[in-house]
């Protein structure tokens, strides 16, 4: 541990570090590989090595706050800080004082550079490009996300090079370019109209027959749910936490979805009209249509209504190297 901490207070990055003791085969506390997280934290959680006070000969008690679900599961959340109760035991003291210090004043203006201070976290999980969630490694099956303003492999980037050996990046531009220019294709080939029409009607086909199933499984775990709200509503009659209004308010979220879901499934005895190639050729030009016009917009709002168009259009982009050099695209539709 006292490396992790010399190295980090001496300018090391958690990913160079998180990388060196990946190559060197050092387990992590988990027993498995290394992380950048692992060793970074979060700084509202107050986790990570580099945040954990027993280095410095603080037990701290609290930190979770342990309650009964209503199936009666123990589960935890993180406590208020008010609740928290710490004692100084010097004799765990493995850090020095000065060097967790230094490392403390890093992770302080690391968090202020870069965490957005103040910022709502609807915010911080919107999709700050047009791609994002849809890229996948084709090495190790990881996210691929931006590294050092281009897109590269996000296992390769926080774990090392023993981790994934896909070390290719791509420009934003570039790789967005290229996999606008694959959705139309099918545009400007008639060939590949037609497949693209006859592949849409063999899935509308296939969903037909899946729709039975599927709603046969929601409507099962629709009344468990019910049951477990039920459930919920009387102990909170007995006088509940605050923990259980919320799950609460998380199963009945739920429960809507399902209802929902079951709403738009075909009923069993409902026939399925697909529509023709030529239906479809022109609700996916369509869709391509008001995709052009969000990019145009280019504000943050509409970067966000055509990332969640384009994840209606494609379930994922692989990438994986050519042997050229480059990267090798495969755009998978959804």
């Amino acid at each position: 541990m006292q490396r992790i901490f010399r190295d980090y207070a001496a300018g090391q990055s958690p990913y160079k570090i998180a990388a060196a003791l990946n190559a060197e085969g050092i387990p992590s506390p988990s027993g498995r590989t290394w992380c950048d997280s692992t060793i970074r934290g979060d700084a509202k959680k107050d986790s990570g090595i580099l945040r954990n006070v027993a280095y410095v000969g603080i037990v701290r008690y609290g930190q979770n706050q342990w309650y009964r679900d209503e199936n009666g599961k123990r589960v935890s959340r993180p406590a208020d800080r008010e609740h928290l109760i710490e004692c100084d035991v010097p004799e765990l003291q493995i850090i020095p004082d000065a060097l967790w210090n230094r490392v403390h004043t890093r992770l302080e203006e690391t968090r202020k550079r870069y965490a957005r201070d103040g910022a709502q976290l609807n915010d911080t999980h919107r999709p700050k490009y047009l791609l994002a969630g849809l890229l996948t490694c084709g090495c190790c099956v990881g996210p691929f996300s931006m590294v050092d303003r281009r897109y590269g492999c996000f296992n390769r980037k926080s774990r090392g090079a023993t981790m994934c050996e896909n070390n290719r990046k791509i420009g934003r531009p570039e790789l967005e370019a290229e996999v606008l220019s694959v959705l139309r294709a099918p545009l400007d080939d008639p060939e590949l109209a037609t497949a693209f029409a006859q592949e849409a009607q063999r899935t509308f086909s296939d969903y037909a027959v899946q729709a039975g199933g599927e709603r046969a499984s929601l409507e099962r775990k629709l009344k468990d749910t019910e049951t477990a709200i039920a459930r919920l509503v009387g102990l909170l009659e007995d006088g509940g936490s605050t923990a259980l209004v919320e799950r609460l308010k998380e199963r009945e979220v739920e429960r809507d979805r399902m209802i929902a879901t079951l709403e738009a499934l075909p009923q069993q005895d409902q026939a399925v009209s697909l529509p023709s190639p030529a239906e479809l050729v022109a609700a996916y030009r369509k869709q391509l249509g008001r995709l052009g016009e969000l990019l145009s917009a280019g504000a943050d709002g509409t970067r966000i209504e055509a990332n969640q168009l384009l994840k209606g259009i494609i379930r994922q982009v692989v990438l994986t190297p050519d042997g050229s050099g480059g990267l090798a695209l495969d755009i998978q539709l959804a």
